[in-house]
Parts: structure tokens; sequence; C-alpha cells
């Protein structure tokens, strides 16, 4: 904390996650430093009230930075051009991105080297828990680094303690996205086929979600792949359930376990992609063409 008990946070990305998330802790009264490359996320940043660089080098005076990025790669790449170095102010790192345990491993094993503790703790929730501050952080690491990330994170959510080695939460979210694509996907499936039964998908939701047909998935998503498409609310991209459920695919292989589901749900959400739909909704996947969708059990 500053002299004066305010907190000084980073956040690194100020895409549909990392936005609402530096807002909520803007709004708690930390003051807080937003860096993205992008000189239209920088300014979204700046019209929230909030300070804006484009170098994440800058966090550097931050007692903890969020890092909300996009990639594994991306990740990395703040062990060289980061607020990371020796001589940092930064206590804690928090990575909230799904990267996979391979990437959150090294990136906690050269930042132990420096001092530095690493929280492995992807979030769950989606845009709207990030707007409401009501998150969960599947959180990993040592004790100060659950507790710092705990007390300064409450206005976004709650730590819930998975593990307490870093690439325990990546593996705990990995296995959540497994079964939250494929039940997107069995969701959009079933609204289909209660079309072509000649059903009404909302008037049969009730029924639905009422026994052991129920999912996280038929209850906030089937209802929004009912609407027409150009009514949707938007929550979360198509791109991140592609870029999740490739990097779910990707793992299981090296691990030499078969996810056969999961690469059915891959291929739906890459079809989308390939149609241009990637900044869409995920509940788009409704709309595929029932071609592009049976190729998939090919």
């Amino acid at each position: 904390m500053s002299a004066h008990g305010q907190r000084h946070i980073g956040v690194i990305g100020a895409g549909a996650m990392g936005l609402p998330i530096a807002a909520r802790l803007h709004a708690s009264g930390a003051r807080v430093l937003v860096a993205d490359p992008f000189p239209a996320a920088l300014e979204r940043v700046r019209d929230a009230g909030m300070t804006g660089t484009a170098d994440p080098a800058d966090a550097a005076a931050c007692e903890l930075v969020v890092v909300m990025v996009a990639a594994p790669a991306q990740l990395l790449s703040l062990l060289e051009a980061g607020p990371f170095e020796q001589g940092s102010a930064v206590r804690t790192a928090v990575v909230t991105a799904t990267v996979g345990p391979l990437a959150i491993r090294e990136f906690a094993e050269r930042l132990a080297e420096r001092g530095i503790d690493v929280l492995d703790a992807p979030v769950t929730g989606g845009v709207a828990g990030a707007r409401d501050g009501t998150l969960t952080l599947m959180g990993a690491g040592g004790e100060a680094a659950i507790a710092h990330a705990t007390s300064a994170l409450a206005p976004v959510g709650s730590v819930r303690a998975v593990g307490t080695r870093p690439g325990d939460g990546q593996s705990v979210k990995l296995v959540n996205n497994l079964l939250s694509s494929v039940h997107a996907v069995a969701a959009s499936e079933a609204l289909r086929f209660a079309r072509a039964l000649d059903l009404d998908p909302m008037a049969i939701h009730p029924l639905l979600t009422s026994g052991a047909a129920n999912s996280w998935m038929v209850g906030d998503r089937y209802p929004r792949m009912a609407q027409p498409r150009d009514e949707r609310e938007f929550n979360t991209a198509t791109a991140i359930f592609a870029k999740d459920t490739s990097l779910i695919g990707d793992t299981a292989q090296a691990l030499g376990t078969a996810v056969p589901m999961l690469e059915l749900a891959r291929h739906v959400f890459q079809q989308a992609v390939q149609l241009g739909w990637e900044r869409e909704d995920d509940s788009c996947i409704a709309d595929l063409p029932t071609s592009a969708t049976a190729a998939a059990t090919l």
C-alpha cells in the first residue's frame, strides 16, 4: 500500500475481462494502472477515469499486478519486458488468464528467483461476473500470495484455494472449461433439436432447468441462444472458447489422454471463428449451419 493506505495495483490487459476487473478495483478506491498495447483499449481505460499505459513495465511501481492476457506467449513475454525485473516494487503477480499449467509454472519459477510471489488464479464467471464483482478466482500458490490476493482483489470476487502449486489453478480451469464448452455446444444442439420438433425452446426451458438436463449453460446460454441474434446481450467472445478449447486439446494430447467430446466442441467453436464470428457472443454457435456442426461428428 501507499503511505496513505491506498493500494497500488497494476492490471495488464484491458480486454473484455481486464477492463471491468480494473474498473472494479478503481471504484473500490485503489490506485490502478492499466497496461495494454492497443490505443483503442487505452482510450476506454482513460474514459473510465483510470491511468493507462502501453508499456507493462510501468507497473513495476505497483504492489500487486493482475495479468489478464490472451495467450501463454504473452504471459512469458512479461518476464523480459514487464514489471517484474529485480528491484520492482511488485510483491505478488496474480495471473487470472487461462494460459495452461506449463506456462504458469515457468512464469512462477522465474519470478520466484526475483522474490515475487505468483498466484495462479484463472477466473470463472464471465464478463458479467467481472463487471459485478462476483468472479471466482481458482487460486493456487503459497499462503502469502493467496492472502495478498484475497485482500486486494475482494472487489473483483472471491479467491477459492485449489492448490499450493502454481499450475493447479490452471489445471482446474481447464477441467472447468472442458465441461463448460461441451455443455454450451450441447445446449445449442438441444435448442436446434427442439425447433426441429416444432417446440418453443423457451416454453420448455423451465422444464429443462428443473431436472437432470440442467447445467449452468442451459440456465445461462440457452435463453440467449433462443433470442434473435441481433438482440442478444454480449457476454463472452466466441474467440475465448475457441482459444480455450484448443489449449485443452493440446494439453490433453501432450498428456496422452483422450478428450473426444472436447474435440467436437473445439470444432464447433472453430467453425464459428472461421465464419468471422470471433467477436460475437459465444451463444452464436446456435446459429451455425447444420452442415458445419454435423461435420464435427465425422
